[in-house]
């Protein structure tokens, strides 16, 4: 494996705040995007519509984040597809993530826009990718975002959300 592609796709205002407020700030910690920074090649794609690209860039501008993680936006697909119902139209964008991932040689990393990560999330994927395993992490436990925001909110710093494995399953189960 040559590389490491991190897929999410996000449109609509309550999913792209959520992204923006929850799920990156989740990715930023220590152990997670940092890590695997000079670890293994990575890209980041974010499929989304005009309205999520205008409303990410200016977010990602004011809080220069262009200068800790690049991300590619992918507007086409959504663009293209926008009468589609939601769940055909992800699984189009995923789809092309993953082509490129399969013409590349990269291993694929899937990151609902609405799923927060534990802080160790990535350095576990690095560890079994250099073991050469195959892995496949998915992510079951489920629960409603907007009712577990206060308590997430906690773990934010700066514009990091560092909460560990064990912390966000109790939260998931308590909500």
């Amino acid at each position: 494996m040559k590389g490491i592609n991190i897929c999410t796709v996000v449109w609509g205002q309550k999913f792209l705040e959520n992204f923006l407020n929850l799920v990156l700030p989740s990715i930023l910690v220590e152990n997670n995007l940092p890590f695997l920074k000079n670890k293994i090649k990575w890209k980041y794609k974010l499929y989304t519509n005009i309205e999520g690209k205008n409303y990410l860039q200016e977010k990602f501008k004011k809080l220069s984040l262009n200068k800790i993680i690049e991300i590619q936006i992918n507007t086409n697909i959504i663009e293209k597809n926008l009468n589609e119902d939601k769940y055909k139209l992800a699984n189009f964008c995923y789809s092309d993530c993953l082509e490129i991932c399969r013409s590349n040689e990269y291993g694929f990393i899937w990151i609902m826009p609405d799923q927060v990560q534990a802080n160790n999330n990535f350095r576990n994927i690095y560890k079994y990718i250099k073991d050469k395993k195959i892995i496949f992490v998915p992510s079951f436990l489920s629960t409603d975002l907007e009712k577990m925001k206060k308590d997430l909110f906690n773990y934010k710093k700066k514009f990091q959300l560092d909460i560990g494995v064990f912390e966000l399953s109790r939260l998931t189960y308590k909500h």
